[in-house]
């Protein structure tokens, strides 16, 4: 019995000591694909890698933890207007947030086209850890359009993580008030909207609707739209909005601002507190 369990234990060390050059000569196959610079300099490199990687790891955590924001009462929104922002600077400039304008359609023939710098400004911004929402300014005149338009922005959105809600914009095409979707009725265009709103929401995404204070008390019925989140553009002085009394979600409240990193003006947002 004595002698088995000793040739067991033989045979266990042989075993392991045959694995053990195969899985030496794996390694040495394997370095010898290498370039002869690396071969030659091997220990080099890693020595340098190593702590270049971990410095990277650092830079990232020191950027995340920097531009966090604690998500400060004041944001901007965006679109191709504002040319190549510096994202960089308005995060530290104390931007916590930014509404990107995705796109839009023709108040001519209701054509949709993609804001240039969605990709960039959506990059970007999560980059610097400034929270995002998105806008698209409609000029859809019935139902089905305003679902292929929200169609259109979720294709552009894809899986994206949004901090804040997917907005459509109505408002008047220009000051003659002569775009498609002017003519629009009250019941009409607050169908409209409730269209894109319930196509956004569906697809798992808050849903809200930007316009001036004026505009939403009487060019749609904000009853019917009290499911969804209230952007509201009014330019008085204050803490607070004057003119409209029901719940809001964002107050834009000037589009005169000025924000490092933007050049020329920019609209500025707050939430309430």
């Amino acid at each position: 019995m004595a002698d088995t369990k000793t040739r067991k234990k033989t045979n266990k060390r042989r075993r392991s000591a045959s694995r053990a050059p195969a899985l030496s000569q794996f390694h040495r196959a394997l370095l010898d694909r290498m370039p002869p610079f690396y071969q030659k300099h091997r220990t080099l490199i890693l020595d340098f890698v190593r702590p270049a990687l971990i410095a990277l790891v650092i830079l990232i955590l020191f950027l995340s933890l920097h531009h966090t924001n604690s998500m400060q009462n004041y944001g901007i929104d965006v679109s191709e207007y504002q040319g190549k922002i510096e994202w960089s600077e308005v995060a530290d400039s104390g931007v916590s947030f930014a509404i990107i304008r995705c796109g839009f359609s023709s108040y001519e023939d209701g054509e949709i086209h993609k804001d240039d710098t969605f990709k960039r400004n959506m990059r970007w911004a999560r980059f610097y850890a400034v929270h995002r929402g998105v806008y698209f300014r409609s000029n859809a005149i019935t139902e089905e359009e305003a679902v292929e338009e929200a169609e259109f922005v979720l294709d552009c959105v894809g899986h994206a993580k949004l901090d804040y809600p997917i907005f459509i914009d109505v408002e008047d095409s220009n000051t003659e008030s002569s775009g498609r979707a002017d003519g629009l009725t009250v019941e009409e265009r607050t169908a409209v909207v409730k269209a894109f709103c319930s196509t956004i929401e569906e697809a798992g995404y808050d849903a809200g609707v930007y316009s001036n204070a004026w505009y939403l008390a009487n060019m749609v019925d904000p009853t019917e739209l009290a499911d969804y989140a209230f952007w509201v553009a009014e330019y008085v002085d204050g803490s607070t909005l004057s003119t409209w009394t029901g719940d809001w979600t964002l107050w834009q409240y000037t589009q005169e601002g000025e924000v490092d990193g933007i050049d020329g003006y920019v609209d500025l947002d707050r939430y309430p507190t």
